[in-house]
C-alpha cells in the first residue's frame, strides 16, 4: 500500500501542472517568499474541485502571479519549507497544509538517502508546489511556533503558550 501511495504522489508532483508563474522575482529566503504570498493574497482562499484544483485556481489568480517568488534553491530549502509548513499546520489544522508536511519531509527522506536526485528542478518543483498549496489556503499570516519542551522543574510538558487546537474546540 506505502508503495501505491508513494508512485501516485510521484505522478500528481510530477505530471500536474499547476501552472506556476514562469520566471518569477526572487526572494531573500521561504520566509520573505511566503510573505510576499501572504501579503498578495490578503487572505482569500481558492475554490476548485479537490486540493490539486484548488491549486490550479490559485496559480490562475494574478495576485499570487504577481506576489509568488523563488527563494535560494539549495539543500536549505527543505529545512527552512519543513520549518515553516509544521508552523503552518499547527496554526491552520488543514488538510493541504498537511500534505505540505508530509510531502516536504518525504523529499527529506529520498533526499539524504539519495542526494543525485536532489536537483536544483527537483527542489523548485517541491517550491513551486508549497508555493501554490499556500496560496491555495488563503496564505494565512504565519507566525513563529515554538514547540512543546520538558520543564526541567516540574518534570511534565510544557506549552509556551495557548495550543490553537485547544483553543478551537
Amino acid at each position: 500500500m506505502g508503495e501505491i501511495a508513494a508512485g501516485l504522489a510521484t505522478i500528481c508532483s510530477r505530471y500536474a501542472d499547476l501552472g506556476a508563474p514562469h520566471n518569477p522575482r526572487t526572494a531573500a529566503s521561504v520566509d520573505e517568499a511566503f510573505a510576499r504570498i501572504a501579503a498578495g493574497l490578503s487572505g482569500s482562499a481558492s475554490t476548485g474541485p479537490g486540493i490539486i484544483g484548488k491549486m490550479r485556481a490559485a496559480t490562475a489568480d494574478s495576485q499570487f502571479a504577481a506576489a509568488f517568488s523563488l527563494p535560494p534553491i539549495g539543500p536549505a530549502l527543505l529545512h527552512d519549507l519543513a520549518r515553516v509548513a509544521i508552523a503552518l499546520y499547527w496554526q491552520t489544522s488543514n488538510f493541504t497544509v498537511l500534505h505540505m508536511v508530509t510531502a516536504t519531509h518525504a523529499a527529506r527522506v529520498l533526499f539524504d538517502r539519495y542526494p543525485q536526485l536532489a536537483l536544483d528542478q527537483a527542489i523548485t518543483f517541491l517550491w513551486e508546489a508549497a508555493g501554490t498549496a499556500y496560496a491555495s489556503v488563503g496564505a494565512p499570516p504565519l507566525f513563529e511556533v515554538r514547540f512543546l519542551r520538558l520543564s526541567p522543574r516540574r518534570g511534565r510538558i510544557s506549552l509556551p503558550g495557548p495550543c490553537p487546537a485547544m483553543t478551537t474546540m
